[in-house]
């Protein structure tokens, strides 16, 4: 893992399914994940979900114009859920926007647009570590080119109500997750 002072090591659009975090063991080192193009990326714009895609370019990934610096911004990280997936790592980030197609058959063609946050929300994205997800990250980075080891496949993302009792959290932490890390 590389050493690094967040948020200045973003995910690069040349790689635009490599996405970078910071690392579970040490927030200011560099984790790298993959979100799977044919799977989650595929499943999002087939099911008509525009904005989702949006949502990855400006929020997940971050580099785009006026992006966010996608996962670099995670103000918590959250390991397991609930229901007992041990597995999954949840990022949790506090924009102050997000991004949309305004016109939703150009995507691709035109950039997402960014617009105001959704009120009183946190933006999380969630990661599969296990091993066959692990697997499938190094063929992704492998066919980008990349030389990188990837912790795992971001498989979704979403707005979720924020705590009234610490703002920059997801309402409902304690019950919702596992253990937090940072």
């Amino acid at each position: 893992m590389t050493h690094i002072s967040a948020p200045t090591v973003r995910s690069e659009r040349r790689f635009a399914h490599l996405i970078v975090a910071p690392s579970p063991a040490n927030r200011d080192e560099v984790a790298w994940f993959c979100v799977d193009p044919i799977g989650t990326i595929r499943r999002i714009l087939e099911s008509g979900l525009v904005d989702r895609f949006a949502e990855y370019e400006g929020l997940v990934h971050g580099d785009i114009d006026g992006g966010t610096a996608g996962l670099m911004t995670a103000v918590a990280l959250f390991r397991g859920l609930r229901s007992g997936q041990e597995h999954v790592l949840t990022y949790v980030t506090d924009p102050l926007w997000t991004y949309t197609y305004p016109v939703p058959h150009r995507i691709g063609l035109d950039p997402p647009t960014r617009r105001a946050a959704y009120p009183d929300s946190v933006f999380v994205a969630y990661t599969d570590t296990r091993e066959i997800a692990r697997r499938r990250a190094m063929e992704l980075v492998a066919q980008a080119g990349a030389d990188h080891q990837p912790l795992g496949l971001i498989y979704n993302w979403e707005w979720v109500l924020r705590s009234k009792d610490d703002p920059s959290l997801p309402d409902e932490y304690e019950t919702r997750y596992g253990e937090r890390i940072w």
